[in-house]
Order: C-alpha cells, then structure tokens, then sequence
C-alpha cells in the first residue's frame, strides 16, 4: 500500500510539474511575440480544449508575469554565467523609445561561449535620464555591474553604435569617455555597417530624380493605408480581373532598404490595376496627381531603375544584418557591390527596364508618344527617355562614391583593425610553409 501510495505521489508530482512547464512555456510565448499578459487566460482556454492538460489554476494575467519574470531572471543568470567565463567581449548599442515615450538604451554584448561560438545577446534595456555621453556611460556601467560584471573594464575590447555625435563625438562622445575616463584606450569603435548603409543611399538619391520615387511609393502606401474603401476597391477590381492583388507596402521602417525595395516591386507587379483604381477616385485632387504622374513613362522608368539600383544594396543589407557577418566578410560583400554597381554603370539597362525602354523606341518609331504598361496608357516616351539616359548612370556612380566613403575604414587594406584581422583569413595564408619560413629566415 505504501509503494502504491508512493508510485502515485510521484505520478501526480511529474503531471503537475508537466502542467507547469506547459503554461510557463506559454507565457514565454506571449512575451516572445509580444501578446499581451491579459490574452493569456483565453490562450489557456484554447489550449485545454484542445486537449492540453493545464488544469485550473494558474490561468490568469498575474501568473503569465509572475512565469515571464522567472524566466527572464533565469536568463540573467545564464547570461552573467557566461560573460564571467568570457575573457573579452563588445558591447553595441542603440538608443530606443518605449510606448510611452521615454528614451530607452538598449545595451547588447557579444562574446565568444565556451563552445567557441560567436554569441549576441541582449544585456538591458534601460531607462535614459540624460540622453547625453555621460548618462549613456552611466547606464551601460549599471548594465555591466548588474550582470555582475565588475571587471568589465579588463574585458571590454569594442563598443559599436550608430554614427551619432553623442556616441563618436571626438571630444565628449561616449566611446571617448569610456577611452579617456574609463581608462580602455584599446578600445576599438565601429560605426554600425547598416547605418552607414542607409546614410550612403540616403545620400546617394538625395536630389535625384530617385527622390520623387521614393515620395510616389510613400504616396500610393497611404492611400490605401488609411481608406478601408480604396483599399476593397482595390481587392474588388483585382477580382473582376482575375488578378492576385497585394496592399501597397509602407516605405519606412528598421530595415529601410527592404522596405523601399519590397514598395517598388509591389508598386510595379500591379501597376496598371493601381492605376485603374485610382483612376476612378475623382472627388480627391492629390489623387489625379497621382494617376497623372503614373502615366508618364519617366515614373515607370524610374521605378524600374530604382529597384535595379537597390536590389545589390538590399542583398548587402541583408548580409551585413547576418550573426555570422564579421569585419572581413563584410568587406568582401560592399566590394562585391561595388563591383555589381560597376557593371551596372557600364550597362545600358537591366532586363525588365531595357525591354521597357524598347518597347517605348519602338512606339516612337512609328510616330507614337504612347504606349501600354499592363492595359493602362502611358504617355510622354521621348521626355521619358531623355530623363532616364540623363540619370542612370550618375545614379550608380554616386550610389559607388558615398559606399566607399562611408566604409572607407573597411576597405582600406591600411586599416589597422582590417590588418589585424587578416589573419583570420584563411585565404590571405601562404601556400607553402616551407618557402614562408625560409624566407623569413633570410631576412632574420
């Protein structure tokens, strides 16, 4: 009788601790995808009929917090255990805004684990009392000391943050303080790779004819944004077309490449129903601008060379966001662009925007200054033309200019960081150890 009360004991120990782990694993899940505690009791009901065992208790919005912060100390813990076991580590750094408008810090290291792997992993995300170095420096200090971190001025080796005076100022920028006043001159600063990359494009179409693209797509994302009855107009007609219709995608966002990309190539997959669309709104005057500016073949020229210009700058951005990206294979990747973008100026066109421009040649030549894009007409060819061959390659050649100027400190091979690094480039290793080693002898 004792075994058996025993046996079952243990049995309703292990169930209860399952039923646990379940509804933590829950709550985990809300706070991961960012779904509010008070939605936690319905997810639990959804579960339990489902056939999930997770009883009665626990099942409400207390519990999910009281569950989301074990496991957030838990990961702390885990977190100060392998940073003591690191020998060096970076921070990086960005500045934030939390819902209620308060500056925020949010503080990252990266190390090396214990398996040998490159490791990045949110530290804190901290309340700002003054937005200026010295408060930066005062809150990443409380970061590193509540992880237990004392030492971290023996074991910091880089700070990396985006390219604002308060970060790099040379007199009175965080990375300065945490040199001069911290006493780290080692350390090195790198200016975010994707920040430089966004300012380069910025600037590179900065008044360009690229600009009225840029302000077309942000146009055209607002209309349907903000008008439930655009937008089923919109769905409606696709519909009666037998056409597969997407919502024209905002143009802003963290990722400002890819947005811009993915606008373009909606903007242009649906062009002629957009147009369509529009085309009936006659109560609203921004609107016939819009319809009168797609109707031109300068703008759909335009659009066609904005997303041959940023597909190689979107394939960068995506590469250099990767956790396995360092110094040297970022390098590599902007020289491959560069290379992409070298081409690009030698070309006439790309595929999709050459065949455009034939078929508006073509038009001309037999005395047309219209064409069809999509069954919708397209007017003004030669004007078109004209803005086009005037633009293309300027745009390319200063897209090259501000990539090299911005990441100038990478693809200088007189770079000391980029020298150091260099010896992890297997491919940079003699051949022959042999000859390598002779050679030195000699010089010795």
């Amino acid at each position: 009788m004792v075994g058996i009360s025993v046996g079952k004991a243990f049995t309703s120990v292990s169930a209860e601790k399952k039923r646990v782990e379940l509804l933590v694993d829950l709550a985990y899940t809300c706070a991961k995808e960012a779904i509010g505690f008070i939605k936690f009791g319905a997810l639990c009901e959804a579960q339990k009929r489902a056939g999930v065992m997770l009883g009665e208790t626990y099942i409400n919005k207390h519990s999910a917090k009281e569950f989301t912060m074990t496991v957030g100390e838990e990961l702390q813990e885990q977190l100060k255990h392998d940073l003591l076991r690191s020998d060096f580590i970076t921070v990086l750094v960005d500045g934030s805004t939390d819902c209620s408008v308060t500056e925020k810090e949010l503080i990252y290291v990266r190390f090396v684990d214990a398996d040998g792997l490159v490791c990045t992993k949110l530290m804190a995300l901290k309340d700002v009392q003054h937005a200026d170095a010295s408060g930066l420096l005062c809150v990443i200090k409380e970061a590193f000391m509540r992880v237990g971190l004392v030492d971290y001025d023996q074991r910091l080796i880089g700070f990396m943050s985006d390219g604002a005076s308060v970060n790099f100022g040379p007199k009175s920028g965080l990375l300065k303080k945490l040199k001069v006043d911290e006493k780290m001159p080692w350390l090195v600063g790198i200016h975010c790779l994707n920040h430089r990359l966004e300012l380069a494009v910025k600037d590179a179409f900065a008044q360009t004819a690229l600009t009225d693209a840029c302000v077309l797509l942000s146009n055209i994302h607002s209309v349907f944004e903000r008008s439930p009855k655009r937008w089923r107009a919109l769905t409606d007609l696709a519909e009666v077309m037998g056409e597969e219709v997407h919502k024209p995608a905002r143009t802003n966002g963290t990722r400002w490449v890819q947005h811009k990309l993915k606008a373009a190539n909606i903007l242009l997959k649906q062009y002629g129903l957009i147009v369509v669309a529009l085309t009936n709104v006659t109560d609203d005057a921004k609107i016939k601008g819009y319809v009168k500016q797609m109707s031109s073949f300068k703008t759909l020229a335009l659009l066609h060379m904005f997303v041959d210009v940023l597909a190689p700058i979107s394939k960068l951005s995506e590469y250099l966001q990767g956790d396995s990206t360092n110094l040297l294979l970022a390098q590599s990747a902007v020289e491959a662009a560069l290379v992409t973008l070298a081409k690009a100026k030698d070309a006439a066109y790309g595929e999709q925007l050459g065949k455009l421009v034939i078929a508006a040649e073509n038009a001309l030549a037999e005395g047309e200054n219209k064409m069809e894009f999509q069954s919708v007409p397209i007017g003004d060819l030669q004007v078109g033309i004209s803005a086009l061959n005037s633009s293309a390659g300027e745009i390319a050649n200063r897209l090259s200019r501000e990539l090299t100027s911005r990441f100038g400190d990478v693809l200088s091979e007189s770079s000391l960081l980029v020298r150091a690094l260099k010896v992890l480039d297997i491919k940079a290793w003699p051949e022959k150890k042999k000859k390598t080693c002779t050679s030195l002898a000699k010089r010795t």
